[in-house]
């Protein structure tokens, strides 16, 4: 897995046109190939300009990375704020606050970016672990005291393969179906997993 992220060099971009039409390409490109198929060359060409401009304000791939990435903050913060609530609603609540970041053109392209670089970059892997486990230190204070790691993490992994099935597989039934029937249609197996009987010592014949 590659490391990307901890360590930039050159020039430090500043607020100027030339280093935000840069990242806004980057953004593109990383959302569409991920960090491997990503190259300076595809991102220099999508924003119109010199390679080495590119190593000029942000030294190498991981650097452009970082900074294109930033801290997924919008995932953690969607979160935490469908936490509060009833309970017996936390399903629906959570699956519309994150099925709505793959809708959304602010987000959007950092999940896809996100889920296309998670698995050959450690930098995207983890943001993403950062991201989950902020929201989940709030989750876990308002679900059964029974393994709520475990609660947390198997309604988060259902909605994360709905999201990967609707927006980077493009399954056909996931593709199309209106946003709302998507989180009406999710919202009950992840409650399932958030409050449901959960009995680990079954043994499963």
């Amino acid at each position: 897995m590659e490391k990307a992220g901890a360590r930039r060099t050159g020039r430090r971009p500043g607020s100027n046109p030339t280093s935000e039409q840069i990242i806004r390409a980057a953004r593109d490109v990383f959302s569409e190939r991920g960090y491997r198929g990503a190259t300076m060359r595809a991102i220099a060409t999508k924003a119109g300009v010199d390679s080495a401009l590119i190593h000029h304000y942000f030294g190498d791939k991981g650097g452009l990375f970082a900074a294109a990435l930033q801290s997924p903050t919008a995932v953690s913060r969607r979160l935490i704020e469908a936490v509060g609530g009833e309970q017996d609603q936390l399903g629906g609540r959570i699956a519309r606050a994150y099925l709505s970041l793959w809708e959304e053109d602010e987000t959007r392209w950092q999940m896809l970016a996100l889920a296309r670089s998670s698995l050959t970059n450690e930098s995207a892997t983890e943001n993403l672990r950062a991201a989950m486990a902020a929201a989940a230190g709030a989750a876990i204070a308002v679900l059964p005291p029974d393994n709520p790691q475990l609660r947390w993490s198997m309604g988060m992994s259902h909605l994360l393969g709905a999201a990967l099935g609707r927006h980077l597989f493009q399954v056909p039934p996931l593709r199309d179906i209106a946003f709302d029937e998507l989180v009406r249609v999710a919202a009950p197996a992840v409650q399932l997993h958030f409050t449901g009987e959960l009995d680990l010592a079954r043994q499963v014949q």
